[in-house]
């Protein structure tokens, strides 16, 4: 299947999530008429009409999917959008889904809410700020999350890139830290994932891919720089 075929594909399964053709093409701010050139494959004249660069990217940037996912087959529902996912062991699992309900213009979806959980994205540690809602299946979450946020640097590359949208799950009292387990800290207002391994004489190591070694800290200088925000239930790919 050429590319040509796989977007074409990739818009059907977007136009379903819709209640109709009009209002997808309403979203992506393009003329009905020429999503129905591109749903056929032909123009009226007869002549084939294939999906751009242009308005592949239109599509992702209007719907808030990440840079690429028009080029890439997925199996997915129309609220369940397919990215490359990882657990919190840094292997990859296939089949994991992410909604694509961070941006409103989906908000006319017909989304199927029975099999989605509803959760707040916060791009920093102020929870108090304007927030928005994103949408992930329950199948990808084998523990609840709690919150989503974004990856914001490159130091837990490759097993998170930079831009990942990540789900956390906040810990509760008496929860054990564990080693190459990722975590989401607060870090002066900024959320950052890092690994963490509680040591002997209530010392605390945070460190990351990049550096393995990474900081050992008493835990009041831990407790100084940063606070414990959950750990990392699930992750996608980047996002642009």
């Amino acid at each position: 299947m050429d590319i040509a075929e796989i977007r074409r594909e990739n818009m059907l399964v977007l136009i379903d999530g819709f209640k109709t053709q009009a209002k997808f093409a309403d979203a992506i701010s393009t003329p009905a008429s020429y999503i129905s050139q591109l749903k056929k494959g032909v123009k009226t004249s007869g002549a084939r009409v294939t999906m751009g660069n242009d308005i592949a990217r239109q599509i992702e940037t209007a719907l808030n999917l990440p840079y690429g996912w028009m080029d890439v087959q997925h199996n997915s529902s129309p609220a369940q959008i397919n990215n490359n996912t990882y657990n919190n062991h840094g292997n990859q699992v296939n089949n994991s889904h992410i909604s694509s309900s961070l941006n409103q213009s989906l908000a006319c979806c017909d989304k199927g809410m029975a099999d989605l959980v509803e959760l707040q994205f916060y791009p920093t540690a102020n929870f108090n700020e304007q927030k928005q809602t994103l949408f992930l299946s329950k199948q990808i979450l084998s523990v609840p999350a709690t919150f989503a946020t974004v990856a914001i640097d490159n130091l837990m590359q490759p097993v998170i890139r930079q831009k990942s949208l990540v789900a956390v799950s906040k810990l509760q009292e008496g929860d054990l830290i564990y080693p190459n387990k990722i975590y989401v800290l607060n870090m002066g207002g900024l959320l950052i994932c890092r690994y963490l391994e509680r040591l002997t004489g209530s010392r605390m190591r945070v460190y990351s891919e990049y550096d393995k070694t990474g900081v050992t800290l008493t835990q009041d200088e831990f407790t100084q720089e940063y606070q414990i925000m959950g750990s990392v239930v699930w992750l996608s790919s980047f996002m642009e």
